[in-house]
């Protein structure tokens, strides 16, 4: 990186690093207000269904294959999206206005990301629908294994215990995971 570039990324930072931080805290604050009513709610649930102060992974898998547990487990991922893509757009928002030595407040790149809300809930909803696609491969292999090999016990068994099934699945993921064919299989 030359020392210009570096000089003028640096004056851009002293800038608008009040906007920028404000912005930030704003952000991750409202995530918090957001999410943690909604993890309360779902722990609670999960301690009443199970009728004991500890949830197993057994609970818990449960939950989220539920109908009710899958919504909201859409709904965490898509508001967490969401979240992300709004303080990038802010961010975005803020980055420009330094560039191009304009003045700008956490207000400003606020009303901004608010304006386009809209297009950014499409954003996020087309985002997390991709990663489900991309992720959908990797979850059905990881549902055959424990459905043929695992379904007897708890996750905590076999990493406690690590029993031989456990070992012969692991070495062979491992295994399959970081084989790379040399370059002369692939000449």
């Amino acid at each position: 990186m030359s020392d210009g570039l570096l000089a003028r990324a640096w004056a851009d930072l002293r800038l608008t690093w009040r906007a920028a931080l404000a912005f930030h805290l704003l952000v991750q604050l409202l995530g918090f207000a957001i999410l943690t009513p909604l993890a309360t709610w779902v722990g609670r649930r999960l301690v009443l269904a199970a009728g004991e102060p500890v949830i197993s992974n057994f609970d818990i898998a449960g939950f989220v294959l539920s109908p009710t547990g899958a919504a909201f487990v859409l709904v965490i991922a898509a508001l967490t999206i969401a979240l992300l893509l709004a303080e990038f757009m802010g961010h975005s928002y803020i980055a420009g206005h330094a560039i191009a030595r304009r003045p700008v407040t956490a207000t400003s790149a606020i009303g901004f990301v608010v304006r386009r809300l809209p297009q950014l809930l499409r954003l996020s909803t087309r985002v997390f629908l991709r990663l489900v696609v991309l992720a959908l491969p990797f979850l059905a292999a990881a549902g055959i294994v424990w459905l043929t090999l695992l379904r007897g016990h708890d996750i905590n068994y076999y990493l406690a215990e690590h029993p031989p099934e456990w070992r012969c699945r692991s070495s062979r993921s491992r295994r399959r995971l970081l084989h790379r064919p040399s370059p002369r299989a692939q000449a």
